[in-house]
């Protein structure tokens, strides 16, 4: 709260908390983010762990990429996504299918044999 408040309703609830100007504070759940006592989602497929107190703790799903906090996009084909903003090429002569999380999602091209990944 400011200092010189004298209402318990001039207190909020620290980041990573919610509940209403003077309490209860509760942990922010998984997938959300508090900040000031409000509690906010994170983006479509994106997440953040329990008690986050910014948008950019949310971070993209594995098989999606994007910025922290931002908007997340389906991993393209060629590519595998583990997360957050990384997005990795599949080796040479080998490709993964749209939304690939693994390296094990590249496969060989017709005409060329070797492991998964």
């Amino acid at each position: 709260s400011p200092e010189g408040s004298d209402q318990p309703t001039d207190c909020f609830c620290l980041g990573g908390f919610s509940g209403p100007p003077g309490g209860p504070c509760e942990q922010c759940p998984a997938d959300t983010f508090c900040f000031m006592g409000n509690r906010s989602s994170c983006l479509n497929n994106s997440g953040a762990p329990p008690q986050s107190s910014r948008s950019t703790d949310c971070r993209c799903n594995a098989g999606y990429v994007g910025g922290s906090g931002e908007e997340c996009w389906t991993c393209e084909a060629g590519r595998w996504c583990p997360g957050g903003n990384e997005s990795v090429l599949c080796p040479g002569n080998s490709t993964s299918p749209e939304g690939s999380d693994q390296h094990v999602d590249c496969i060989c091209l017709t005409g060329f044999y070797g492991h998964p990944g």
